[in-house]
Parts: C-alpha cells; structure tokens; sequence
C-alpha cells in the first residue's frame, strides 16, 4: 500500500477507537513511558502537542515537569522543526498547537525526543504525517537524543514502505498489535 493511503486508513483506524480504549490503553502506555531509563534519566522531555485523535501528550509534560525536568515542543518554520521551552502554545501550522515565544532548545544525547507518528513497525520505523519535518530533524542533529514513538494498538503495522531519508526510533512505547 503506498503511504498516501496507508495514511489514509491509519487516521481512520485511530479515530475510531473507543474513548474507553484510548483511556485504558494511555493508562499502560504512560506506565510504559514513564519506566524508561531514557525518560527517567534525561534532562530535558522533547514533545509533540498532541492534535486530534493523537496520543495526548500532556500527562507526560506533568510528569517530566514533576520530575524537574524540562520540557520542549516543536515549531514549523519553514520546513525544519525547532523546539522551545517555556513558550506558550497556540494554533499554529495545520492548526497545530505551537510554542510562540520562548528559550530555543536543541537536544543531547542525554535527551528524550517523542516523535508522532500514524503507523509503526517493530523494525522501528514510522509513518508520519507526509511533511519529513521529524525525520530531517532527527538526521541533522549533532547529537541525537533517545528517539521513542508513541501510539494505540492499531497504529502497527508491517506494511511500511522505508526510505533512505526515514530514521529509525530506539523504541515504541505504545500497546501495539503488529500484523
């Protein structure tokens, strides 16, 4: 399947789940995040706000936060990613939540990067959402920090078309059923 429409299909998987399902299956997969050396170790928690049926992410800012680390979101500027810390989030490319303001951050290899993603394999790769801005991102890195997808039980997948350009993650913490 080409990655248009698997795009396609693993918005509509993912938008059909259950509100019981996603809360039962955020429960164990924030259990699984949180229990990571990488998460618990690292300095500073490099996030995606969450927008639509995504993986909500602000549970994992609480917790990074009450664990004194900080925390980072990325910005669209152009067709590369930046991400601050402190800055407040408002609408901003596609409707997506954006810091506007705030100190620019770049991660070490000490650091935790989450990365969205619409579909994911055991290999490691993911489908994002067709921009590259994530995989550019990760590649241009001097350093690169501990790279951790994030999903529901439906976004597995095996048939993943992978790229020169796509970067592979350390880890996937979601509740996965891989084909």
């Amino acid at each position: 399947m080409d990655k248009i429409n698997l795009r396609k299909m693993m918005k509509e998987r993912r938008a059909a789940l259950s509100l019981y399902e996603r809360r039962m299956e955020e429960k164990e997969t924030l259990k699984r995040l949180f229990a990571l050396p990488a998460f618990q170790m690292a300095p500073t928690v490099f996030l995606y706000a969450a927008y639509g049926s995504e993986f909500p992410t602000q549970a994992i800012e609480d917790a990074a936060k009450g664990l004194g680390k900080r925390v980072a979101y990325p910005k669209v500027c152009g067709v590369n990613l930046h991400f601050y810390v402190d800055g407040t989030l408002a609408p901003g490319y596609r409707g997506i939540p954006e810091p506007q303001g705030g100190e620019k951050a770049v991660p070490t290899a000490k650091d935790f990067l989450l990365v969205p993603g619409l579909a994911f394999t055991k290999e490691g790769y993911r489908l994002g959402y067709g921009g590259g801005f994530y995989d550019r991102y990760i590649a241009a890195l001097k350093e690169r920090p501990y790279c951790c997808g994030i999903g529901y039980s439906c976004q597995g997948t095996d048939a993943l078309l992978v790229e020169e350009h796509d970067q592979k993650l350390d880890d996937y913490v979601g509740i996965v059923n891989f084909p």
